[in-house]
């Protein structure tokens, strides 16, 4: 008898969330939204697995052993918002070669809803697309990208690492290395933020840390790049968003 071969299942390392309600989240609430889209994908991972020790490392952000990932492993969780300031989408993907397993697939199809903070009603959630984060339909490919959330450097400003504004330019860089993203052919910092909201209005710090400040850019490449992308502290959860402008 031949032996039927197995169906290899398309590559998925990119999944499109649809958020619906009588109130959306405002984009201010981009951090605190994927913090709590990350919590909710380990606690559904869990109860696919059977196992709370073995919840996907791309959710946790963490090995088996207990230690930080390195190298951008883990998942990008970016809410995105539409032109009235809210957010209606959230891409989530990895850049793990494999894409994402079946049963992490799984556990984000489980995710329906999530809460606010400040509002009585939650929020519906649904996923209406799934397949790889080069798909021109959820990242197209654009030569200038502008700021949508605040960029919030790593590394802080001391005396001795040149002037403020030269300094910021040089963290945009080297992020942008960190990402394996080309070199900026020019940068520009933003004197306001482009949205509705400005930068000091957006959650700009996770559990204990400090808040830091928050900035804007428009940065051209010499080739292109997909957006949108994220770059610097909180770059998991949706800081530092750039999107084509």
């Amino acid at each position: 008898v031949t032996k039927r071969p197995e169906r290899k299942m398309p590559k998925v390392d990119a999944v499109l969330l649809a958020l619906d309600g009588a109130v959306l989240p405002v984009v201010t609430a981009t951090l605190e939204i994927a913090e709590q889209i990350r919590v909710r994908l380990m606690g559904i991972h869990k109860r696919i697995i059977g196992d709370p020790a073995a919840v996907s490392p791309k959710f946790s952000g963490k090995s088996q052993e207990g230690k930080p990932l390195t190298g951008h492993a883990h998942v990008f969780i970016m809410p995105l918002g539409n032109a009235k300031g809210r957010i209606d989408r959230v891409l989530i993907y990895t850049r793990s070669p494999s894409g994402f397993e079946d049963h992490e697939v799984r556990a984000i199809l489980g995710l329906r809803s999530l809460y606010q903070y400040d509002r009585d009603h939650g929020v519906n959630v649904v996923v209406s697309w799934k397949g790889v984060a080069q798909d021109p339909y959820v990242r197209r490919q654009t030569l200038t990208v502008i700021s949508a959330t605040p960029f919030v450097t790593v590394r802080h400003w001391r005396k001795g690492r040149g002037e403020v504004a030269e300094f910021l330019k040089e963290e945009l860089r080297r992020e942008c290395r960190n990402h394996s993203l080309p070199e900026p052919a020019a940068v520009q910092i933003l004197p306001q933020a482009p949205g509705l909201f400005e930068w000091i209005e957006f959650r700009r710090n996770r559990k204990e840390d400090m808040p830091s400040a928050g900035y804007g850019f428009r940065v051209r490449f010499s080739e292109a790049v997909s957006a949108p992308f994220t770059l610097g502290y909180g770059c998991h959860f949706g800081l530092g968003q750039f999107d084509a402008e």
